[in-house]
């Protein structure tokens, strides 16, 4: 089945997706070639890493909130859940960008904390169609998604869980010091993981998409403003929490303004 974005406002949460996707693996990809120009080039590209990271956390919770709800779902949820999903993604950004600034070392403990707990509770609230449908489905409640659909979710959930242990346990070089300083350790098979993650989660969302009846889709009410408004709005504030924190970047590393860093690039 083909999605007709232009006449389809339902679909638009798959396209939301796909232009978070875009977002966090484009400035993802910056990060990681670019970190290495200064100290202050690694700071201030990571910390728009992360702001791609908070906009992909707002793109997973808003394709799941009009792809995968079920009717329980809209009238319980529908008129809150999207800025607590803007709330939460921005969360993430900011949670991220203020550990790695004021936490440098990667193995400590805080600095794990403040990364991997908002994206669990932004995960937990962006999954909060599914569990209602899990509820519904033990409960005996009628619900217009098949049980099965949720096994799609399920595979990328658990997968999720996985990419995080390599994320913050820092194995296989942690166990053997030396071997995959280059190649294989744990934050390249984090990234080899997330993309398998990311296929899964759009595929879980296009499946519930297609088989949501016309009604249902109706009741999540997509418009510009509540889709891409939000979306502007976890940039908006994210850009600004980065922003606010350059002076610390660039001041207490080596690069002592703006213009010396972008020299360097």
């Amino acid at each position: 089945m083909e999605l007709n974005y232009y006449k389809d406002k339902a679909s638009w949460g798959i396209l939301v997706m796909g232009i978070s996707v875009i977002t966090y693996a484009s400035l993802s990809t910056v990060a990681h070639l670019l970190h290495s120009k200064s100290e202050a080039a690694h700071y201030l590209f990571f910390s728009l890493d992360y702001l791609g990271v908070g906009v992909y956390a707002y793109g997973i919770g808003s394709m799941l909130y009009y792809t995968s709800g079920n009717e329980r779902f809209y009238l319980i949820f529908g008129t809150y859940h999207e800025a607590i999903n803007v709330i939460l993604a921005t969360n993430v950004c900011v949670c991220n960008v203020y550990s790695k600034i004021n936490h440098s070392d990667p193995s400590s403990s805080m600095r794990k904390l403040l990364q991997m707990l908002p994206c669990l509770i932004g995960m937990v609230h962006m999954s909060t169609a599914l569990w209602v449908r899990i509820y519904d489905y033990y409960s005996g409640y009628p619900s217009h998604l098949p049980i099965e659909l949720l096994c799609n979710h399920f595979n990328y959930l658990a997968m999720f869980s996985l990419c995080a242990f390599f994320f913050g346990s820092f194995y296989p070089e942690k166990a053997y010091p030396g071997y995959f300083d280059i190649i294989g350790h744990g934050h390249q098979i984090f990234h080899i993981l997330m993309i398998w993650v990311t296929w899964q989660q759009m595929e879980a969302g296009y499946r519930d998409f297609i088989l949501q009846p016309a009604f249902i889709k109706n009741l999540s009410k997509p418009t510009f403003a509540s889709i891409f408004g939000n979306l502007f709005l976890v940039v908006i504030f994210s850009g600004i929490y980065i922003v606010w924190n350059l002076p610390k970047i660039l001041k207490s590393k080596e690069d002592t303004n703006m213009l010396s860093l972008l020299r360097k690039l």
